[in-house]
């Protein structure tokens, strides 16, 4: 089975008013990894430093980066209609369709798994 397991690294914890500034993406087919989508993104604002503090990435690293509305096709077009799977999905994804809403762009289409909540099914306790 392919699917893509996704991850993103924002300014804060607020969908509608933070930003994304890295995307990192993986498509598997099966077990193995076989292509990746990353990259840092220019959220068009300085970087709180307690967000930098959490996740390493400064005003600095991202200076001469894309802003988010020029990154969204390219992801939309690796992930396709595969499922896409996040540890704390909902968080990551929230952030992802606010983006996509704001700049009425392309989102990927496959069903969002959290691998969270799985984990507590699998894992009880």
């Amino acid at each position: 089975m392919d699917f893509i397991a996704f991850d993103l690294e924002t300014t804060g914890i607020q969908p509608k008013t933070d930003a994304v500034v890295e995307i990192g993406a993986v498509r598997f087919r099966g077990a193995s990894p076989v292509e990746t989508f990353c990259t840092l993104i220019n959220p068009g604002r300085p970087i709180p430093p307690e967000a930098s503090a959490v996740n390493g990435i400064t005003d600095e690293m991202v200076a001469d980066k894309p802003g988010i509305e020029t990154v969204l096709a390219g992801l939309a077009g690796f992930c396709g209609g595969l499922p896409l799977v996040a540890h704390n999905a909902p968080f990551d994804f929230k952030f992802l369709l606010a983006a996509v809403e704001k700049h009425r762009a392309k989102a990927p289409k496959g069903v969002v798994l959290d691998s969270c909540a799985l984990s507590r099914i699998v894992f009880p306790g």
